[in-house]
């Protein structure tokens, strides 16, 4: 990994211990019901510009770029948490060099 990709991860994860991850010994009560003393909030980095922006960058960079890993056809999910990924990512690979065959 090279030391520009280290020091994204190193920031999101900081970014995941400070702003999304919450531990507590009264257990929350999950969308589900289900209680846990464990409640990850990916909103705070999804829905923040700047942190989806390293997010997403992170993502292209690291795993869809020139790493050998075949280049997904579409992103998705529930569409509160893919909406603003997807849209993350598609700015980034919009800021790549393109090749154009006419």
């Amino acid at each position: 990994m090279l030391k520009k990709e280290l020091s994204m991860k190193q920031e999101l994860l900081e970014l995941i211990r400070t702003h999304v991850y919450r531990y507590s010994e009264q257990p929350f009560t999950l969308a589900s019901g289900r209680k846990s003393r464990h409640y990850f909030n990916c909103k705070e980095i999804t829905l923040v510009p700047d942190r989806l922006e390293l997010l997403c960058k992170f993502i292209v960079e690291q795993h869809l770029g020139e790493s050998g890993i075949l280049l997904p056809h579409a992103f998705g999910g529930l569409t509160m948490g893919a909406d603003p990924i997807c849209y993350g990512i598609s700015l980034e690979f919009r800021k790549q060099i393109k090749t154009y065959i006419p």
